[in-house]
């Protein structure tokens, strides 16, 4: 009497090898989505805004922002009423003040970084962003 149910042939190591392979590549890429948008919450950006604070503070520098906004998708940060000053010299005055701070970090054509700062009026001011040179640390003069 004839078996009528057939049996798969057994799949090869290389298949198994693709298919936990590919397993392994979802995972990590839903782990990485997962984690984007959790730091692009709100409960994220306080998270990132206290974690900005307390390493100024420990390098005595007073970092305060109403808020604080990114987007890791284009690149860009702006923050609202910041203020940035020395805490180990109350004397002097602030390092910044500003009602609205907005970086854009973007390529240009030729793929360097350039930074750009919204001015007043909606003018942008971009300028490349340059490695600091190997001697002594100093960054680069601006083009």
């Amino acid at each position: 009497m004839p078996n009528d149910v057939q049996t798969s042939p057994p799949r090869s190591r290389w298949s198994r090898l693709r298919r936990r392979l590919a397993i392994a590549g979802l995972v990590v890429f839903l782990l990485v989505a997962i984690a984007v948008v959790a730091v692009q919450s709100p409960a994220g950006r306080r998270f990132v805004k206290g974690q900005v604070t307390r390493l100024l503070a420990e390098r005595h520098i007073a970092f305060s922002a109403d808020e604080l906004d990114y987007n890791l998708f284009d690149l860009s940060v702006a923050l609202d009423n910041l203020r940035v000053a020395p805490t180990d010299r109350p004397d002097l005055p602030p390092l910044l003040t500003a009602e609205r701070v907005s970086l854009d970090l973007e390529r240009d054509r030729t793929h360097r970084r350039r930074a750009c700062v919204l001015e007043r009026h909606g003018h942008r001011r971009c300028r490349p962003l340059r490695r600091a040179c190997a001697g002594g640390g100093q960054p680069a003069a601006p083009a």
